[in-house]
C-alpha cells in the first residue's frame, strides 16, 4: 500500500492528535503519508481488545474525510462558540467535516476491528487546488474555502460505489517507490473531488421523490432480497413485483435511500462477498464466480478488476 512517512508541520499540534491516540492502540495496520499536494493520508486499521474512549483537542483544523470501513464508534463534537454535535460512525458511512476550535470525545466498542480511511488537507491547500472557485461547492463549505466564516462543517453520507472503488484502489496499490507516490496522489486527489462532487449534487437537488413509510419499507424489503439473492438475482421487474411497486418508484426510491441504484447495489454486495470469500482462502476463483452468480470467471475477474482496481489473483497476494 504506502509507507509511513511522518506528519506535516502544518497539523502537527492539533489535527494529527487523533493519529498520535491511535499510535498507542496496538493495530496491525497503522499509516500514514504526506503527499506533496498537502493531503495527508491515514489509514489505520486494529482489533480493539477493551472499549475505549477518548477526548483530543483541535485548533486549527484541516478539512477531513473520513471513510469508515469497518467498526462502530460514538463521538461528540464539542464547539468553543457553537452547540455540540453528534456523530455514529459505522461500516459504510463518511464524513467530510471542517471543525476549528474543538473538543472531540469519543466512544469504541470492544472486540471491534476498526478499519478507517482519512484524508486531511488545510482551507488554504484546497483553495488554491480548486483555483478558488466555488461555484459548484456548498455554501457552508464556500465560506471556509474563501476564508469569510470559521464555522464548523460537518457533513455526513453513505460511501457511494464510485468512491468505494477508489478507496480500494488506494488500499490495495501493487505500485512501490516513486510510482506509488504518484499513485497515491493522483487517487487521493480523485477521491476528495469525486466526494466534493456528491456533497453539491446532494445539496443542490430537491428532493422530488415522496416516499412514504410504506414505501421506505418496500425499499429496504428489495435491498435484502438482493442481498440474500447475489448469485441468482431477480430481474427488476420481479424485484419490483416481488415488493409491491412499480420500476420507476423501485429506482427513485433505493436511489433516495441507499443513494445507488439497485444494480450498483447488487455488485458492490458481490465484490464484498468476494473479498471475505478470497481472503478465506477455502474458495478458489472458479468457485467465488460460480457462487456469486457470474457468467464465467473471466466475467467475474473483469468485474473485479473494474471495482478494486486489482485482479483477485493478486489482490490475494496482497492480503496473504
Amino acid at each position: 500500500m504506502f509507507s509511513h512517512s511522518g506528519s506535516t508541520n502544518e497539523f502537527s499540534d492539533s489535527a494529527w492528535n487523533f493519529l498520535k491516540f491511535c499510535e498507542t492502540i496496538k493495530g496491525d495496520r497503522l499509516i500514514h503519508a504526506s503527499l506533496p499536494s498537502g493531503i495527508n493520508i491515514l489509514f489505520f486499521g486494529f482489533m480493539l481488545g477493551e472499549k475505549s474512549e477518548g477526548v483530543f483537542h483541535q485548533n486549527e483544523a484541516p478539512i477531513a474525510f473520513t471513510f469508515h470501513i469497518t467498526g462502530c464508534g460514538y463521538g461528540q463534537v464539542h464547539h468553543s462558540a457553537f452547540s455540540s454535535s453528534e456523530v455514529e460512525s459505522s461500516p459504510g458511512k463518511v464524513f467530510v467535516t471542517y471543525c476549528p476550535d474543538t473538543k472531540f470525545f469519543f466512544k469504541m466498542q470492544a472486540l471491534t476491528e476498526y478499519k478507517t480511511l482519512n484524508l486531511f488537507i488545510s482551507p488554504s491547500r484546497l483553495s488554491a487546488h480548486l483555483e478558488n472557485d466555488f461555484q459548484n461547492i456548498p455554501h457552508g463549505l464556500a465560506s471556509v474555502l474563501d476564508g469569510s466564516s470559521k464555522s464548523p462543517f460537518i457533513y455526513e453520507t453513505a460511501v457511494s460505489p464510485a468512491a468505494r472503488l477508489i478507496i480500494n484502489q488506494l488500499t490495495n496499490s501493487s505500485y512501490q517507490g516513486a510510482m506509488n507516490r504518484l499513485f497515491l496522489e493522483s487517487k487521493s486527489m480523485e477521491l476528495i473531488v469525486r466526494q466534493l462532487y456528491e456533497i453539491s449534487s446532494c445539496c443542490g437537488k430537491c428532493n422530488c421523490v415522496r416516499l412514504l413509510k410504506g414505501d421506505i419499507e418496500r425499499i429496504m424489503e428489495a435491498r435484502n432480497i438482493l442481498q440474500n439473492s447475489v448469485g441468482c438475482p431477480p430481474s427488476l421487474d420481479e424485484l419490483a413485483r416481488r415488493v409491491g411497486v412499480n420500476i420507476t418508484k423501485l429506482k427513485q426510491g433505493f436511489r433516495s435511500v441507499f443513494e445507488t441504484t439497485p444494480y450498483a447495489f447488487l455488485r458492490s454486495e458481490r465484490m464484498r462477498i468476494a473479498e471475505n470469500m478470497l481472503k478465506d482462502s477455502s474458495f478458489n476463483i472458479t468457485e467465488i464466480s460460480h457462487q456469486l452468480g457470474f457468467s464465467d470467471t473471466s466475467h467475474f475477474i473483469r468485474e473485479f478488476v473494474k471495482f478494486y482496481g486489482t485482479t483477485p489473483g493478486r489482490f490475494i497476494k496482497n492480503h496473504s
